[in-house]
């Protein structure tokens, strides 16, 4: 193998990602570190959102979390690409892409997507964890743009008075951090 080629193939990308049950983050680091390293196999990971197998799907999604916190500058090429998987219904794509979203770079129209995604999770998923994202999703965006505080201001309302304790709670603590208006 030289040095330009990738380590993983797609082939072995999705074997890596079926690897551990899917409550579990099994290998999604090491996915991570070898997309960091070989960028063209972020588009296998992206790709592998969309899998039949919701492991691999769980996994594909940590493994993404785990890139944008590497290096979130590797992932703006496929800004389009994540608000579509965003669309997804599956709770951890839900979880993990509403904690990546926010660190990107969004235009006007995409940011509105981002929102309307964000409130349908808010309102009508039957994760509380996918609920719970999104509405801290809401916040973060409502920090790069104030124009989203009344949104976010209107999620952690009704967190506070019709949320699971745990939500509640964690809208406690955003109040906090929501920008002054």
């Amino acid at each position: 193998m030289t040095m330009d080629q990738p380590i993983l193939t797609k082939k072995d990308v999705l074997a890596v990602l079926a690897e551990g049950a899917r409550n579990e983050v099994a290998r999604a680091g090491d996915v991570a570190a070898a997309a960091i390293s070989h960028p063209e196999l972020i588009p296998h990971l992206i790709e592998a959102l969309g899998n039949a197998d919701a492991a691999i799907v769980s996994h594909a999604a940590q493994a993404l979390l785990k890139l944008a916190r590497l290096d979130i500058g590797c992932l703006l090429p496929y800004r389009a690409a994540l608000i579509t998987a965003f669309e997804l219904e599956q709770w951890e794509i839900q979880e993990q892409v509403a904690k990546i979203l926010p660190l990107l770079e969004l235009d006007t129209a995409a940011l509105a997507r981002v929102m309307t995604r964000i409130d349908t999770i808010f309102l009508t998923s039957e994760s509380s964890i996918a609920r719970t994202c999104a509405m801290q999703a809401a916040v973060d965006l409502a920090q790069k743009h104030p124009t989203l505080r009344r949104d976010a201001g209107l999620m952690l309302t009704v967190a506070l008075t019709s949320g699971s304790k745990a939500m509640q709670a964690r809208a406690r603590q955003l109040v906090h951090h929501l920008p002054k208006a």
